[in-house]
């Protein structure tokens, strides 16, 4: 989940700002991101660890945003900093604290809409998970997302990729299975595995992967798959 600060006192432009962000999650489909709103620099302070993003506002009462981002900076080196601002002069000090962007008011919904997909691919950057497969003459280390599906034939198992590659190692599906992130592989009868992020369809005992075509969840596999695949969309709405 994408945690979003909002620092703002003014607020027209606080509501503004927060509706296009809502706006741009909801066209992409990605409802898992929580975005909370601070009026003044003071009431974010305590909060700056909870937060990936920020949006901070220059010009506010008490300690104004470049100030507010210095401090964050100070402890917190990952949070993604978003300046908004009417005064375009302060752009070059945000290079000082590592600004991703500098938004000028009134903020143009595709230059907002440009640094969310920035975020978004900095987000999913940092949540990768990386499997390693090695056999008896190669190693290969690989983000666990771009594993379509994993299927197994007397021992062994093939990998399949998004790419259309495959590698092969020796062993059992439920070695494998350990490897991956479990809230996001479902095993569907007793040869294959698949990611469930590729899943267009469920229908009975058919699935339906991007890319690949159809696998077919066995009688003994059924209930356990089917309740996980529901969970796993279930958790997407």
């Amino acid at each position: 989940m994408t945690k979003i600060g909002i620092v703002e006192n003014d607020e027209k432009d606080m509501a503004l700002l927060k509706n296009a962000i809502e706006e741009y999650y909801s066209k992409n489909g990605d409802r898992d991101f929580n975005l909370v709103c601070f009026p003044s620099a003071l009431s974010f302070l305590n909060d700056t660890d909870k937060f990936d993003v920020a949006f901070l506002d220059i010009m506010m009462p008490h300690i104004d945003g470049m100030e507010l981002a210095k401090k964050i900076r100070a402890a917190n080196n990952k949070m993604i900093i978003v300046f908004t601002t009417n005064l375009i002069n302060f752009a070059i000090k945000g290079y000082e604290v590592e600004a991703l962007d500098y938004l000028v008011k009134p903020i143009n919904k595709n230059h907002l809409f440009k640094t969310l997909d920035k975020i978004s691919y900095i987000m999913k950057t940092r949540e990768d998970k990386f499997v390693t497969l090695k056999n008896k003459t190669a190693i290969k280390v690989v983000p666990a997302n771009s594993i379509t599906y994993i299927e197994i034939h007397s021992h062994l198992i093939s990998y399949h990729f998004m790419d259309g590659t495959t590698f092969d190692v020796w062993g059992t599906l439920k070695e494998e299975m350990s490897k991956l992130p479990e809230n996001e592989y479902v095993r569907i009868n007793s040869s294959e595995i698949l990611n469930m992020q590729l899943i267009k369809s469920l229908n009975n005992n058919e699935v339906s992967i991007n890319g690949v075509g159809i696998l077919y969840i066995s009688r003994l596999f059924k209930k356990d798959a089917t309740k996980k695949i529901m969970g796993y969309f279930g958790s997407k709405i």
